[in-house]
């Protein structure tokens, strides 16, 4: 498991568990559908600029590279809270 998934985990523990489900079945409504497709648009986006031209810009740093690295790294945790928030659930169903 990515250091990724155990920090979405841990900060997950930190929701009630209405919160939780929500957050497994949100790519199943048209909202939440939505806001991934954005925020993927937003991640494929920073990936795209950084694999063609990246570049290092000490006076704008939303051009820079660790910036837009950053971006991505963010992105792929929303992405993966589904995921994480089903994991939760399935760990805690297999307890009971």
């Amino acid at each position: 498991m990515s250091n990724m998934n155990i920090t979405n985990m841990r900060l997950l523990r930190e929701l009630d568990e209405a919160e939780i489900l929500a957050l497994a079945n949100s790519a199943n409504g048209e909202a939440g559908r939505a806001i991934y497709k954005v925020v993927k648009l937003l991640r494929d986006k920073g990936r795209e600029v950084n694999e063609s031209k990246p570049r290092e810009s000490p006076n704008d740093l939303r051009a820079d590279f660790r910036t837009i690295n950053g971006e991505i790294f963010v992105c792929n945790q929303i992405l993966d809270l589904p995921r994480a928030a089903r994991t939760i659930i399935q760990k805690e169903e297999s307890r009971a």
